[in-house]
């Protein structure tokens, strides 16, 4: 939100920067180096390059969501239901890099809630992940974090 603010803010004065200094002649043209030291290569991403491996850190996992957040298609793992055995996709949306406030002994991918905040949580290879914003397939917070709160035997993969 307070990214959009900025750059809603900051992009017009910067195209417009931008804008006078060509018109002024302040701006050298520069050619694209050929050299193939200097070229970046860049592929399309595909929709599995965004699966979270949650015994990355949780820093990792966030930089992780953050790219692959709208307009793509968010970045996501399975949840399996042991009661049921029904599996869904999970995807995150918006999520913070946390350190736990109290050691824990659980593996990556374990979900974690706290009963004082109903915030959830899940173990990463280095530290936790608050998930912020997050959906089942087609549900939608409220929905999903009951069932996360829940699920503190089951683990994400």
């Amino acid at each position: 939100e307070d990214f959009d603010r900025w750059f809603m803010e900051t992009t017009p004065k910067a195209f417009l920067s931008t804008i006078q200094a060509v018109q002024a002649g302040r701006v050298e043209k520069q050619a694209q180096s050929v050299s193939q030291k200097e070229i970046i290569r860049c592929f399309p991403r595909q929709p599995e390059d965004s699966r979270i491996d949650w015994r990355c850190s949780a820093v990792e996992i966030e930089r992780l969501i953050r790219a692959s957040t709208r307009p793509l298609s968010g970045a996501f793992c399975s949840y399996r239901d042991f009661r049921s055995g029904n599996s869904f996709v999970l995807r995150i949306w918006k999520a913070k890099a946390t350190l736990p406030n109290c050691r824990i002994l659980a593996i990556p991918g374990q979900i974690m809630s706290d009963p004082d905040t109903g915030s959830v949580s899940i173990v990463c290879g280095d530290g936790t992940l608050e998930l912020l914003e997050y959906s089942f397939d087609s549900s939608v917070n409220g929905e999903a974090t009951q069932v996360l709160r829940k699920s503190v035997r089951n683990r994400l993969v």
